[in-house]
């Protein structure tokens, strides 16, 4: 009877831990609504800002402090990471994509330093022993504005203090709730980027051009930097859905085969105590 015993405490335990992967499906999933929403909402905007940013640039090609040029010598890494893990693949997945862009600035001879966003990215680069920022900035689930603005406040200053001469983003794109891949998005300087101007049009400014484009580009890195969050958080919670999904389905399957296994014990206990009995009796007899 042990042996049935045990196969009932292993079953017990699984089923708890199915609750739980359950439970942090379900709460994964509502926040993937919420974040997915934030996403699509803010999508046009950034891209707006874009396209009219890099269109002023095209045609003022200024010298502003934010889009100044330089020679590289020093680059800062933004990389967007969750704070927990059980997310399958995610925070993985954006550390190796991370380690080749480092790789990449090494062997150009160029110095590179991450800003960590999110602790698991934070400890993967300390026990790289790659060069850190001296803090990792936490984003919380439903990233805030206020929260991108405080990370752009450094790396702009940074920038202007001559620390970094680039700054690019490492984040994970959202496609949709099963697709999202590792991306590098550039950030500092501000640089003109024909892709972004596909279209044609003429507008008038008011006063004129430059003085909107030196109001503009503080906005635009915030809301470059803040989109890349809202999406790294959306595949973040994608990806824990799905996670939570296979983990639940493990279990499920794991108990199938635990009770069948419990069942051959039992049927094994009974027919060992029946044939004790018999074999006792005739024994007797």
């Amino acid at each position: 009877m042990s042996n049935t015993k045990e196969y009932r405490r292993h079953i017990q335990n699984v089923k708890n831990t199915e609750q739980i992967t359950n439970a942090m499906k379900m709460t994964a999933a509502a926040k993937l609504k919420k974040a997915h929403q934030a996403v699509v909402c803010s999508r046009p905007y950034d891209e707006k800002m874009r396209e009219i940013v890099h269109r002023l640039m095209r045609m003022e090609h200024p010298v502003f402090p934010l889009a100044e040029q330089r020679e590289l010598r020093s680059v800062g890494i933004v990389l967007i990471t969750g704070n927990w893990g059980l997310s399958g693949g995610y925070n993985s997945g954006l550390t190796r994509f991370a380690d080749h862009v480092l790789s990449d600035w090494e062997t150009k001879g160029v110095e590179a330093e991450v800003i960590a966003v999110g602790s698991k990215g934070y400890a993967y680069m300390l026990s790289r022993g790659a060069k850190l920022h001296r803090e990792s900035f936490f984003i919380s689930d439903m990233p805030l504005y206020s929260e991108a603005i405080r990370i752009v406040q450094y790396v702009c200053g940074a920038f202007l203090k001559g620390t970094y001469d680039r700054v690019d983003i490492v984040y994970q794109a959202f496609h949709s709730a099963g697709r999202q891949a590792p991306a590098l998005r550039p950030l500092l300087p501000v640089a003109f980027d024909p892709e972004a101007t596909s279209e044609h049009k003429e507008y008038l400014y008011d006063p004129n051009s430059r003085t909107v484009l030196e109001y503009l580009i503080p906005q635009y890195i915030n809301s470059a930097l803040y989109q890349a969050i809202l999406e790294s958080k959306a595949s973040e919670h994608a990806a824990r859905v799905m996670a939570m999904s296979a983990a639940s389905d493990n279990a499920n399957k794991m108990i199938s085969k635990l009770v069948l296994s419990y069942n051959r014990a039992r049927q094994a206990a009974i027919t060992s105590e029946i044939s004790e009995i018999v074999g006792g009796a005739n024994a007797i007899q």
